[in-house]
Parts: structure tokens; C-alpha cells; sequence
């Protein structure tokens, strides 16, 4: 230990609660710890306190997941007293977490924007197929997940669902046809029972982080092609989850946009400042969005109609 204020800090507190863990967030330059410390309680992993300052000394820029409030504390005294106060009430309970389902493209954006302002705190899932384009939306992920600072991020891959075919997104040999919007027919490009494989992985991880919600970006314009699309689908999946789960596990499915056309869906992710120009909705292609599959004219649609310009490129349109 050195003279700075953040170390005697850090000594009263261990003095009072022996327990107590603590460590930087970061550290960008040696002379300079960034000045950002978090503490936490075994078993409330999730309600920290941060403490940020310049070089060690006071004030000190105090806050927490349970609320926006910021605080400045002038002395180590006051610091101390601070954290002490936050975490003698320390609980996981205090910190709502969801669990967000992000495939990259725009429905699940906005779902995942519409779950960052809901929630203290939001895990972003993303789960591949072994579909056309993979390597893009894994992207598109990334950059949604990075830019909600996801409080954790999980990627993993069902790529049997490949090996088991039946879908034009999956299966080389089959076409991904030209989108018809009219149609009632399901597409070629629906995968066979997808969203409960995907559901059923997002249940597990939600269960052993203590997430209460699952966020997923369903759209009710879809179900006449996607059966997995319609309410009633979700409706019966939130009672498998309610049957084979814990007897404390409480996970409720939310599908903020299953109502909601395309154009209120772009309409909405504006609202919320979604950052719909890091997303990637064709099905075809990974360089520059074709244009024409039922996805992508589906977003092209909905931002006409919205009076807006879609900020991806496509090849034609």
C-alpha cells in the first residue's frame, strides 16, 4: 500500500467487511490506475459500487447498477462511510439482469435497446447455425454487444440445426428464393423449430446467471411464414419454462416488438438511438446486403414506410 486516498480506502473497508472484493476496471496508463475501482460482496456479484478518480485522491465520482444517481464524496471518510452503506444492502435482487437474444440483425437490435433501458444490467446471446451468413451477423453481434456494454456475452453454435437441413439458410443445396411479401406460404429460408432450440439455450444461461427476463426480437409480421414467430408459441414456451426450471427460478420471455409492424420497429429503434447501422438482416450475403431476399425486403420496406433511409449498403435496390 502507498499514501494514495483510494488505498485507505480500501484498508477501511476490508476492516469492515473481511469478505468485501475489490479490483480496477481498467488501467490505460502506468502512472494512472484510471481511477475507476469496484467493490462487491460475495453471492451480489452483480451490485457493485464504483469509485473513480483521477490518480488515487479525493473526490472521488461514486456510483451503481441500482441506480443513475452519481455521487461525489470530498473525503476518505465520507467515501468509506459511502460503500459501507451500499453494500451492508449489497443483493443480487437489487440488479435487475436480462438476458437478450441477439442475432445482429435489426428486430433483435431493438429488442436489445428496448431491454437496455428496462434493466440495470443486460447479457447478450447470440447463437449461430450454421447459416449463409454466420461470419456477418457474429459481426453485427458484436458490435450491438459492445455498444450496450453488455454486462456479459456468451456465442455458441447449433450448428447440428445445419446437419439436420430442411432450411435454404442452412442447406447449400437449396435457394434462398426472391422475397414475395405477399405470400402466405412458409419460405424456404425458415429453420425447422429454431427459436425453441435458441429459447431453450437462452433459459439455461439465464437460470445460472439469476436473470429474471429473456428478451427476444419475434415479430408477429413474420408468423405466417415462421410458425415460431406467433405469440402463441411464446406463450406455450414460458410454460416449459415455468415447468422445468428451478422452484425459484422465475424467467418471464418478453417480445417487445411481436406486435409492431417493420416500419414501427424502425420508427422505434430511432426513438431509442438503436444503432441500426450495425446491423445485418440479408440473408445472401456478408459484403453488401443483396436487396431481395424476404429479410432484406422486409427492412427495406418497413424504413420506406417509415420515411427513412436504411444506413446499410445493398447490391441493388
Amino acid at each position: 500500500m502507498n499514501d494514495r486516498d483510494i488505498d485507505k480506502v480500501i484498508l477501511s473497508i476490508e476492516e469492515r467487511f473481511p469478505d468485501v472484493k475489490y479490483g480496477q476496471l481498467k488501467v490505460t496508463h502506468p502512472s494512472d490506475d484510471d481511477g475507476i475501482w469496484y467493490f462487491w460482496i460475495p453471492g451480489a456479484e452483480r451490485d457493485e459500487i464504483h469509485v473513480e478518480n483521477g490518480f488515487g485522491q479525493c473526490p472521488f465520482l461514486c456510483e451503481t447498477y441500482r441506480s443513475s444517481e452519481q455521487k461525489i464524496t470530498e473525503s476518505i471518510e465520507s467515501t468509506v462511510e459511502l460503500i459501507c452503506q451500499h453494500l451492508s444492502t449489497a443483493s443480487n435482487d437489487n440488479v435487475p439482469l436480462a438476458v437478450c437474444l441477439v442475432s445482429g440483425g435489426m428486430d433483435s437490435c431493438v429488442s436489445a435497446a428496448i431491454a437496455n433501458r428496462e434493466n440495470a444490467l443486460v447479457a447478450m446471446l447470440h447463437i449461430s447455425y450454421g447459416q449463409i451468413t454466420e461470419e456477418r451477423e457474429r459481426l453485427a453481434f458484436n458490435y450491438i454487444a459492445g455498444f450496450y456494454n453488455a454486462f456479459r456475452v456468451l456465442d455458441v453454435s447449433i450448428e447440428y440445426l445445419a446437419k439436420i437441413g430442411g432450411s435454404s439458410l442452412t442447406d447449400k443445396a437449396m435457394a434462398v428464393t426472391e422475397a414475395d411479401l405477399g405470400s402466405k406460404e412458409i419460405p424456404t429460408s425458415y429453420v425447422p423449430f429454431r427459436n425453441a432450440n435458441m429459447l431453450a439455450i437462452a433459459t439455461s444461461w439465464a437460470e445460472v446467471l439469476g436473470a429474471t427476463i429473456i428478451y427476444i426480437g419475434a415479430v408477429a409480421e413474420d408468423s405466417s411464414g415462421y410458425p415460431d414467430c406467433r405469440p402463441e408459441f411464446y406463450a406455450a414456451f414460458q410454460q416449459t419454462i415455468n415447468t422445468g426450471t428451478k422452484p425459484d427460478t422465475h424467467i418471464e420471455i418478453r417480445t417487445p416488438i411481436i406486435q409492431l409492424s417493420k416500419a414501427e420497429i424502425v420508427k422505434k429503434g430511432i426513438e431509442l438511438n438503436a444503432p441500426l447501422h450495425l446491423t445485418w438482416s440479408c440473408y445472401r450475403s456478408e459484403d453488401l446486403a443483396c436487396g431481395t431476399c424476404d429479410s432484406c425486403a422486409l427492412r427495406l420496406r418497413g424504413f420506406a414506410q417509415a420515411g427513412l433511409t436504411d444506413p446499410i449498403a445493398y447490391k441493388s435496390l
